[in-house]
């Protein structure tokens, strides 16, 4: 079904041939995320689980902060500067260096005020897990730098491999500690082994294309990564704190153990959405080559088609999930209170379905060279997020949550809509 359809979009055989690669990594990464899930739920309960997606939030947050949008710029440079081999060994040990500057200096300042996550949570658990995710930090944002080389250098048949490696990692650590009844406090401790043997395999493989060395414009290009950076940083830190905002916030306002029942409705819906983000990554090079080297109208018709063909395959496969959900929590024998967890569930998908269309082509401002107005985008659902998620949750709990999470989801529309036609000049 995917081969055909993207057999209809004017693209070539290699893009094709590296989005099913990339479905593929999507199948072991979103199927990863759900099993991750399920054994914590499984083995440890809904409070554990709590505690984790805490973790697990923060973590995605912090990682944002770590990498400081070094990798945007080098996604944006390394396409622009395809031709010139030299220039991109520059462009990417600068970038090394800044990443590992910058990552050390903001991983001792987190260190030294872990205990505010603890009193912002009312969870001492979060605390003693964050400590255990601070070395996986540094590893994530190399991995991150140099997972967007590959990318923009489209070797995503690599990228694939090594965005599913991250994922078999996690699922094969956690077993292991399962099976030894390790603290559950501290298995958060699966990200840093993880972020560890994927960073030697992805530095070794990285080797054949970027060897370590100095040059006169390095200095040039650590202060244009670090300026594209904080510029894309903003937009990116709350395009990924979008997808947690509601964990986060429920975490302020409920238990650990309501925060680990709506998790397991939010984790599937994050599964799910795996699939436009992989595309999405797959494009973001496309876009580029169609805004600076093809015209505007090309670049629109190509997004509109996509777009289309996006809600046709993905609307069938969400209502799917909304009836076999709680399916799945019977026949895994799960803890009868993650039944609660099923209208949350169901009001989730259905605001991600009525964006999941435009998530492939959300990028589209900063592969354009406009990464303020992708910010701008990303803030403004954001601010959409934090104020009806503050309002809904203290009135209706999870339910709440879900609510004001899947109208952010519709919202990010209406403000790409506006953002685009400004900048671009195009209607999608």
């Amino acid at each position: 079904m995917i081969k055909a359809i993207l057999n209809k979009l004017p693209t070539s055989q290699k893009f094709n041939t590296d989005v099913i690669w990339n479905i593929a990594s999507f199948g072991i990464m979103g199927v990863s995320g759900i099993v991750l899930t399920l054994i914590i739920a499984k083995f440890y309960g809904p409070a554990t689980l709590g505690v984790f997606n805490l973790t697990y939030s923060v973590f995605i947050f912090l990682s944002q902060l770590v990498a400081v949008g070094i990798h945007l710029s080098i996604l944006n440079s390394v396409v622009q500067h395809m031709d010139h081999e030299k220039e991109i060994q520059t462009i990417m040990n600068a970038g090394i260096f800044s990443t590992v500057a910058i990552s050390i200096l903001i991983l001792f300042v987190i260190y030294f005020v872990k205990d505010v996550f603890g009193v912002l949570f009312h969870s001492s658990g979060v605390v003693t897990s964050l400590v255990y995710i601070l070395p996986g930090l540094f590893f994530f944002s190399l991995n991150k730098l140099l997972l967007s080389f590959h990318n923009a250098c489209r070797r995503m048949k690599a990228y694939a491999v090594f965005q599913a490696l991250r994922y078999i990692f996690l699922i094969s650590t956690l077993i292991y500690l399962v099976s030894i009844s390790f603290d559950s406090n501290k298995i958060s401790i699966i990200f840093t082994i993880s972020e560890l043997l994927l960073f030697l395999i992805v530095y070794i493989y990285s080797l054949r294309y970027v060897k370590p060395s100095f040059s006169k414009n390095i200095v040039y290009w650590c202060k244009e990564h670090i300026y594209f950076g904080f510029k894309a940083a903003i937009g990116n830190l709350l395009t990924v704190v979008n997808t947690r905002i509601d964990v986060l916030m429920l975490g302020i306002f409920a238990s650990d153990k309501t925060v680990g029942i709506y998790s397991l409705a939010a984790m599937f819906v994050e599964g799910f959405n795996q699939l436009p983000i992989v595309v999405r990554t797959n494009v973001n090079p496309i876009l580029t080559k169609y805004k600076f080297q093809k015209s505007d109208e090309e670049l629109r018709a190509v997004i509109l088609k996509g777009r289309n063909l996006f809600y046709k395959l993905m609307i069938p496969l969400g209502i799917l999930a909304i009836i076999l959900f709680p399916m799945i929590i019977y026949l895994l024998k799960l803890n009868k209170e993650f039944y609660n967890s099923y209208l949350s569930f169901s009001i989730l998908m259905v605001g991600s379905l009525f964006s999941v269309g435009y998530k492939p082509f959300q990028m589209i401002l900063n592969q354009a060279g406009y990464p303020g107005y992708q910010s701008l985008l990303v803030f403004l659902v954001f601010m959409m997020s934090v104020l009806l998620n503050s309002i809904l949750i203290p009135l209706l709990g999870m339910i709440g949550a879900a609510m004001a999470t899947a109208i952010s989801f519709v919202s990010i529309i209406f403000f790409l809509k506006i953002l685009v036609r400004k900048t671009i000049g195009i209607r999608i």
